[in-house]
């Protein structure tokens, strides 16, 4: 049976933005007359949303000092993850684990950002990925990872003995049949062109923002540049 409930994308206004916090999800009006206009009219949507994401939910504008907040369901704390050092987290995990996760690895100094399955669209990136990794913020929230990151891999147009190879595919294939992948070498172009190689640890999550999604998290450094955009 089909369920009904909206994803928070079916409702939210398309010029509003959406930024995951450790308590639970912000929701980012362009002014405070639409976040009050739009709290009252889709509170029951809302209560759902933070209801099935086990977290709280604020609207928040410019100029805020008081947000307009739905709870979600009060849950005793138990982060599904084994510790902060050996670093794995079950893909049922729920988002507050997820985020405690998230705090952890930021903690360590690595770099952490989240991407959906489907849409491939970044849904998180912590402040290591923009300063190792160049931009900001903008640059890679609601990104498509597929047509930046992945466009050489889809494209076999890699270097040398790489050349041919769709580690995109491959990373799905592994998150699909193992749903964790320590330490995994591939090829990544930058928002300046840069080609890279990366090695990174993947996490898969069932469900994220209310969709399924994967984590990928990176010591600063463990990069290596393959091929400049100015050559």
């Amino acid at each position: 049976m089909q369920s009904n409930r909206l994803e928070l994308s079916d409702y939210l206004p398309a010029d509003w933005q959406m930024r995951p916090t450790q308590q639970g999800l912000k929701l980012i009006a362009p002014n405070h007359e639409d976040a009050g206009l739009f709290f009252q009219g889709a509170k029951q949507y809302l209560a759902d949303s933070a209801k099935y994401l086990k977290a709280a939910i604020e609207v928040v504008w410019e100029g805020c000092s008081e947000p307009l907040r739905v709870e979600g369901p009060q849950q005793q704390s138990q982060p599904q993850i084994d510790s902060y050092g050996a670093s794995i987290i079950a893909p049922g995990a729920s988002y507050q684990a997820v985020m405690d996760f998230i705090a952890g690895k930021q903690q360590e100094g690595l770099i952490v950002t989240v991407m959906a399955m489907k849409s491939d669209k970044f849904l998180f990136v912590n402040g290591a990925q923009v300063s190792n990794r160049g931009g900001n913020a903008e640059t890679w929230i609601g990104v498509d990872a597929k047509q930046l990151v992945w466009s050489r891999s889809l494209t076999g147009t890699l270097p040398g003995k790489d050349r041919g190879i769709n580690y995109y595919a491959r990373l799905y294939e592994l998150l699909e049949s193992d749903r964790h992948i320590p330490d995994w070498g591939y090829f990544v172009t930058r928002p300046n062109g840069d080609l890279y190689r990366d090695v990174s640890s993947y996490f898969y999550l069932e469900n994220y923002l209310g969709v399924a999604a994967r984590i990928a998290v990176s010591r600063v450094g463990d990069s290596e540049l393959v091929e400049s955009a100015e050559r």
